[in-house]
């Protein structure tokens, strides 16, 4: 299907709304919901690519919303730092080899995680911890979203343990969002998977986002703390049987 057909056009927008929405709500989403669907209209790095405007643009974008920016690079800079690069190494396997059997893998630690949730066992990391370990969920992280660009459920889970407030975790999750995204962008650009028409589409997606953004935060704003966290949890258990299922 050519990206200039209006059945992909309205593919792309319903797709990326729908992303964009529960975005809105949990931080995070829009990827994860968006890519699949567009890439069963064209190949997956030219949904990728067609991402990149709404996605640097709607994280910045919650990022200052939160209001807690002095905060989040306080506490997650080690996260920030170890990440671009990862992400940048990640790219380049993902140039050279087939990396989407880490798929599978990170599923299958994912839905164990969330499975914990429901028992007496409970994970978190104190301030002296989340020195040691900030780092290497960065580097892990970026090397998976590099390789694989499903490096948020690793981040969703490492920040479900830390029990931060809503706001905090949209703002912190959209940072680390941005500090992987953009290298898996350059990475693109330096493989020429950008033409005009993409870029243009890309735009057009940005004021997509924007709305349904703002639809997804009046409910976030509606809902408790305790819901908050049990739809989070409830996505990132439905994200990991996803990649069981798409590598097995």
């Amino acid at each position: 299907m050519s990206i200039s057909d209006p059945l992909f056009l309205a593919i792309v927008i319903g797709a990326y709304f729908l992303g964009s929405m529960v975005k809105g709500v949990t931080g995070f989403g829009a990827m994860l919901i968006a890519v699949p669907i567009m890439s069963l209209a064209v190949p997956p790095a030219v949904a990728i690519s067609l991402t990149s405007g709404p996605v640097v643009a709607s994280n910045l974008w919650q990022f200052i919303e939160s209001r807690e920016g002095k905060r989040i690079f306080k506490q997650f800079y080690p996260v920030v730092i170890t990440m671009i690069p990862g992400s940048f190494i990640g790219s380049w396997f993902l140039a050279k080899g087939d990396a989407s059997w880490t798929a599978g893998v990170i599923g299958i630690v994912v839905v164990l995680f969330c499975l914990t949730y429901f028992t007496p066992l409970k994970f978190s990391f104190s301030t002296e911890q989340q020195k040691w370990s900030g780092p290497i969920v960065g580097i892990l992280s970026g090397l998976i979203n590099g390789a694989t660009l499903l490096a948020g459920s690793v981040l969703i889970a490492y920040l479900s343990t830390l029990q931060l407030s809503k706001n905090l975790f949209v703002g912190t999750i959209a940072l680390l969002y941005l500090a992987g995204s953009i290298p898996v962008y350059m990475t693109l650009l330096f493989y020429g998977h950008y033409t005009l028409q993409e870029v243009v589409i890309s735009v057009v997606l940005i004021f997509v986002a924007f709305a349904a953004l703002r639809i997804g935060k009046i409910v976030r704003d509606r809902v408790s703390q305790i819901v908050f966290q049990r739809i989070v949890i409830l996505l990132l258990f439905c994200i990991g049987v996803g990649l069981i299922a798409r590598t097995f």
